[in-house]
């Protein structure tokens, strides 16, 4: 399975890929902007997204919004701060930082599970 992974820190999106492997996902696509990432979901076909919601200057869910306009894919949004814009996504999954691995497990089992984006508040 295939995952992107936008997030801005490089350990951050490591520790995802590592945590992810152990879920069955083999592949994995790092982005850090709005361009790239709608650029790599049209052309790589994820699986799975997981999306930092304060990712470089772009928004993550507005990101994430404009992917899911053409394509649907199963996403978790990161989030540190305000649910703020969340609504624009309502089938999103959502781990509020920080989270462990146990968290993380179940937010990518239940939206892979419905094939689409899952809250968890």
């Amino acid at each position: 399975m295939r995952a992107l992974i936008i997030e801005k820190d490089q350990l951050i999106a490591s520790a995802l890929a590592e945590s992810l492997a152990d879920l069955g996902f083999t592949s994995f696509h790092f982005v850090l902007t709005e361009v790239d990432a709608v650029a790599v979901a049209e052309h790589w076909r994820p699986d799975f997204i997981i999306a930092d919601v304060s990712v470089s200057m772009d928004n993550g869910i507005g990101v994430v919004a404009t992917i899911c306009a053409v394509h649907t894919f199963p996403t978790v949004f990161m989030i540190a701060g305000s649910q703020e814009g969340l609504n624009r996504m309502p089938e999103a999954a959502v781990l509020r930082m920080p989270f462990g691995e146990v968290a993380l497990k179940t937010a990518v089992s239940e939206v892979m599970s419905r094939k689409r984006t899952v809250f968890i508040g």
